[in-house]
């Protein structure tokens, strides 16, 4: 049974190119989301962060989908067995500023903002009943604006 699936967002400056895994177009990474199979979970996002936002990868059990720039320092968030991120939050400016997480288990993480900037903030909030399968948004040398693709449980 096919599951829906859903975007919320984007958030941030309008820079950028939409994003794409560094290898095809933003619609190819839609194209992406829907085919994955409903039980495929973000297993872990590793997010290269600095003044700014410059990259945000995602982690499957069968493979990797990434998009921004390569500059910043990189950190990991793993998510647990059966865990699954619950919220999407931070700032933005003309370019993302921070980029944070909060999980089922009500663990969380945020990463970048040494910049001090970010004057607006975006929250996303996981409806009951469906699970962040990745983001979608704008980028290039650093992540311009992030949305949510949701998908049912």
């Amino acid at each position: 049974m096919a599951r829906d699936r859903y975007l919320m967002g984007p958030s941030g400056g309008s820079g950028g190119s939409p994003m794409f895994a560094k290898k095809g177009t933003f619609e190819d990474t839609y194209h992406y989301f829907l085919q994955l199979p409903a039980d495929q979970h973000i297993q872990s996002l590793e997010v290269r962060a600095g003044d700014l936002i410059d990259e945000i990868a995602i982690y499957y059990e069968h493979g990797r989908l990434a998009f921004g720039g390569d500059g910043g320092a990189k950190s990991s968030f793993k998510l647990g067995k059966g865990e699954c991120i619950t919220k999407v939050f931070g700032t933005y400016d003309e370019y993302v500023v921070t980029f944070g997480v909060k999980t089922s288990e009500g663990r969380s993480k945020e990463w970048g903002g040494h910049s001090k900037k970010g004057r607006l903030q975006y929250e996303y909030n996981i409806p009951p009943g469906f699970r962040v399968q990745g983001f979608f948004g704008n980028s290039g040398v650093f992540v311009d604006a992030v949305g949510v693709v949701i998908a049912e449980i």
